[in-house]
């Protein structure tokens, strides 16, 4: 028996396998039932992933009127193909993407962002209508191009959802438009003042903190991390703590106005 199963073991082999039309390798029938069932194992599990983030109902259970409301307006089905877009494998342009995630990348543009944020410490020195050096003039377009270069080349590699993927894509999105493109090179030819938006070219700065995400990965840069990010987890509860000492200051401040200085 032993030796008529050994002697059968290749002929279940080669009935296992199957032969490619156009290149002719070998492909195991068991190993594509394998990756097909992994595949399907894995569309499902970010199927319901994505449901339990949209909040999707399960079986018998009615819909909240938050998600009836974004399924009958197609705001649900926006939101599903940028999250899904982030498992996608399928890029329009693979150098970039791979650019884009570099960290010396990263750290090129923190570079810069801390040379614009030097650019505008000089500029506001001078006051409007006043002559401004040619130098800070032209580095403020310099600045702009390659801050829109960095924007174009991070659509060309994460695709045009690549700036709803997170709050600070969307950040950096209107940032690059309407505190740079917009206020540099399209309001100033049709003669519109551009004063108040121009104030807004300092929120470039806050860009920094991509950087600082950035670098978490890294030993020497846990405790910078660690401190940001519980910064910025306990940021509402530093917002309604400032928002009750201000209101009981300004309670013992009207006190003190009423009492003891009109006495």
């Amino acid at each position: 028996k032993r030796t008529t199963a050994l002697a059968r073991r290749p002929a279940l082999e080669s009935e296992k396998s199957v032969e490619d039309d156009d290149d002719g390798e070998v492909v195991s029938r068991h190993t594509s039932r394998k990756l097909s069932r992994r595949m399907m194992r894995s569309s499902s599990e970010m199927s319901r992933h994505l449901g339990e983030k949209f909040g999707a109902p399960d079986h018998g259970e009615h819909a909240s009127w938050r998600y009836w409301l974004q399924e009958k307006t197609g705001i649900l089905r926006f939101r599903m193909h940028i999250a899904a877009s982030k498992f996608e494998s399928d890029y329009s342009c693979l150098a970039a993407k791979e650019l884009v995630e570099l960290l010396k990348f990263e750290i090129f543009v923190g570079v810069l962002i801390l040379g614009n944020a030097a650019q505008m410490f000089f500029a506001a020195m001078y006051k409007p209508g006043e002559v401004v050096p040619l130098v800070i003039a032209l580095s403020e377009h310099l600045f702009v191009f390659v801050f829109l270069l960095e924007w174009v080349l991070r659509i060309l590699g994460h695709g045009w959802v690549w700036m709803f993927w997170s709050k600070m894509n969307l950040f950096d999105t209107c940032i690059v438009w309407v505190t740079g493109v917009l206020v540099t090179w399209m309001l100033p030819p049709l003669g519109v003042d551009a004063t108040i938006l121009r104030r807004l070219s300092a929120l470039r700065v806050l860009r920094l903190g991509r950087i600082i995400r950035a670098i978490r990965s890294m030993p020497q840069f846990r405790e910078l991390w660690t401190f940001v990010h519980g910064m910025l987890t306990c940021m509402y509860l530093v917002f309604w703590a400032g928002l009750i000492i201000f209101g009981v200051h300004y309670m013992f401040g009207i006190f003190i106005m009423e009492t003891i200085t009109k006495s």
